[in-house]
């Protein structure tokens, strides 16, 4: 009484009361009462909405791809005008320094060429002044000799000279006596 008092319908209580106390065939008992053109239909159309079921997911995962795809192809098409003017860039860049390196070889290949023709400059003069002053020392020594000579030859001079005032004086006492 309380359960109809609450509104529950008591007829519909022990249907469900019966319901729940049916024990009917097992799953495999029904399987086997079944004909076999029915359960061939039946795996059949299994098969099939499996096989559909797979080709959906199959053609989600196609489509989730190709967008996945096709946003990368974006991506890139929208990075390439970026990357080229970095390309160009960096072109730029190498041109300029291959000028410059090309403007620092042919500087330091004067300059190079500038110390080695000053290297033979200074070798040269230095020969020069080295055969000059080898000729000096020469004519030094000859002049030193000629000095020597000529010393000699005044010393020689001088004592003849003095000889001869010996005797001139000689003559001269002489003749004045």
């Amino acid at each position: 009484m309380i359960l109809s008092e609450l509104g529950y319908d008591v007829g519909l209580l022990a249907q469900l009361d019966e319901a729940l106390a049916f024990e009917g065939p097992t799953r495999e008992e029904l399987e086997a009462e079944l004909p076999a053109k029915v359960l061939v239909d039946h795996a059949v159309k299994t098969t099939e909405a499996a096989v559909r079921n797979e080709m959906a997911q199959a053609k989600q995962q196609w489509k989730e791809l190709k967008a996945g795809y096709q946003q990368q192809v974006e991506a890139i098409e929208g990075a390439v005008p970026s990357v080229l003017a970095q390309l160009e860039k960096g072109q730029h860049l190498a041109q300029r320094l291959k000028e410059a390196l090309a403007r620092y070889e042919a500087q330091r290949y004067e300059a190079e060429k500038k110390a080695r023709d000053a290297r033979e400059r200074r070798q040269k003069e230095q020969e020069q002044l080295e055969e000059r002053q080898q000729q000096l020392e020469e004519q030094a020594a000859l002049l030193r000799s000629r000095v020597q000579a000529q010393r000699q030859e005044l010393h020689r001079l001088q004592g003849e000279l003095q000889s001869q005032e010996c005797v001139s004086s000689g003559w001269r006492e002489k003749v004045e006596r």
